[in-house]
């Protein structure tokens, strides 16, 4: 149950993250700073 709830909250936060990543070139900085900053508790 409990990993059902954490899928259910981080799978949204990935897709937006991957959609923002897909729209343009980004540099590994710009995409890192943005990971910490939409998913502090994933590390990557």
């Amino acid at each position: 149950m409990l990993v059902r709830a954490m899928t259910d909250t981080l799978t949204p936060l990935i897709c937006d993250f991957l959609e923002w990543v897909g729209r343009t070139p980004r540099t590994h900085a710009d995409v890192m700073d943005a990971w910490r900053t939409s998913c502090p508790r994933l590390p990557v």
